[in-house]
């Protein structure tokens, strides 16, 4: 390394190397107060001979460099957030693309959308984007749009086009946002006495007999309303037989769009008699509870099982999601050391999706057994499900 004066009186430190047999010439930089000191030239130097060391041309790196810098300022977050939606675009349901885009559109793009994405501080994300947002009260959709863009930042890191760990909407910023009411979970009756008190209410109380067998249905296999909705005759195996299954398709199991699994429940003895029950009155139909209304092209209605049971008088003390807490509370207080098999017997999916697909048959039995004991449990002196047909209606 030397230092070369120029005719202007200015000062550079230069280095002499040879790469690839020819003698080259490494610029590190002017020498003074506003340029390149003693210290920082050697430790430039250093860096050089390194890269020399390794097979590269020092000069070419820092030219390809400069090159990566100047690219990726000229890239804005919305450049940069169009190619972080399309590669979740394969992993996201069409209703959450929609969503997530949807948010980023009205939230984040007419506000940050045209700065460099290097350029962005957590002052700009904090007053130009969540602040409006907080003012008008929407606290959720505040701390959804800091996630977003922070994943955004994320993705932008991995590509190179942001430092790694440059994330000016981080989790930093959580510390001055409001924090939103806490979301009331769904009310649950988990004393196995009161929740059998429920569905004698249920059976004995004026109600379409879908509705009624519906509710006992639910009670047995504590599905989503969703998934009970979507149950479908093609859908039950070997109900005459001594391992009967309904065996639920993927697409109507909850679940990120690349995640979702289908998925078996093993049916109890009541759960079949249900079933056989509700044969009698829409075995014509596709669907094994079909709408009272339109039963050729809809299912039961969403709400069907929930405001039946508000009409009972059980608002805000259980609800149709409840029933997936009563027998999850019930039997982990009966079986805590099945407490893994229990979360997966209400379609609790583990993450990995192979642990998920093992254990969709190597739960199979055990989850059997459990379902028939909670039935028996749930059901003792009750009349057979077809009683329910000619039973009070609305």
């Amino acid at each position: 390394m030397y230092l070369l004066i120029m005719p202007n009186g200015a000062k550079r430190f230069q280095m002499k190397y040879r790469y690839e047999s020819k003698e080259r010439t490494y610029s590190i930089g002017v020498y003074g107060p506003r340029g390149v000191s003693l210290k920082d030239a050697r430790d430039l130097r250093d860096q050089a001979k390194r890269s020399l060391a390794d097979g590269h041309d020092p000069t070419s790196e820092r030219r390809l460099k400069r090159a990566e810098v100047v690219n990726s300022e000229s890239k804005t977050v919305i450049d940069v957030s169009y190619k972080w939606l399309e590669l979740q675009k394969k992993r996201w349901s069409t209703d959450h693309y929609r969503d997530v885009t949807s948010l980023l559109s009205a939230e984040i793009f007419p506000r940050i959308g045209k700065l460099p994405i290097r350029k962005v501080t957590s002052a700009m994300v904090a007053t130009l984007v969540l602040d409006p947002i907080e003012k008008r009260g929407a606290l959720v959709v505040a701390r959804r749009a800091r996630q977003r863009l922070s994943a955004i930042y994320r993705y932008a890191a991995a590509r190179g086009d942001v430092d790694v760990g440059f994330d000016p909407a981080g989790p930093h910023l959580l510390e001055g946002l409001t924090a939103p009411r806490p979301v009331r979970r769904n009310p649950a009756i988990v004393e196995l006495s009161e929740l059998r008190a429920l569905l004698d209410r249920v059976d004995t109380s004026p109600a379409a007999a879908t509705t009624k067998l519906a509710t006992r249905f639910v009670a047995l296999t504590f599905v989503r309303t969703e998934t009970l909705t979507g149950a479908r005759w093609e859908q039950f195996e070997d109900l005459d037989g001594s391992l009967p299954l309904w065996d639920i398709p993927k697409e109507i199991m909850k679940g990120k769009k690349d995640h979702k699994l289908p998925f078996m429940i093993p049916l109890s003895r009541q759960a079949v008699d249900i079933i056989e029950a509700a044969r009698k009155i829409s075995g014509e139909c596709p669907w094994v509870f079909p709408s009272d209304i339109h039963p050729e092209s809809s299912p039961i209605s969403n709400n069907a099982i929930l405001f039946n049971l508000y009409r009972l008088g059980y608002r805000g003390r259980h609800t149709t999601h409840g029933f997936r807490a009563s027998f999850s509370t019930i039997m982990n207080n009966k079986y805590a050391e099945l407490a893994k098999v229990i979360d997966f017997a209400i379609a609790h999916v583990p993450p990995n999706t192979s642990e998920a697909a093992y254990n969709r048959a190597e739960y199979l039995e055990i989850r059997r057994k459990l379902h028939q004991e909670y039935a028996d449990m749930l059901f003792e002196g009750f009349p057979p499900a077809s009683s329910l047909l000619d039973g009070p209606r609305r």
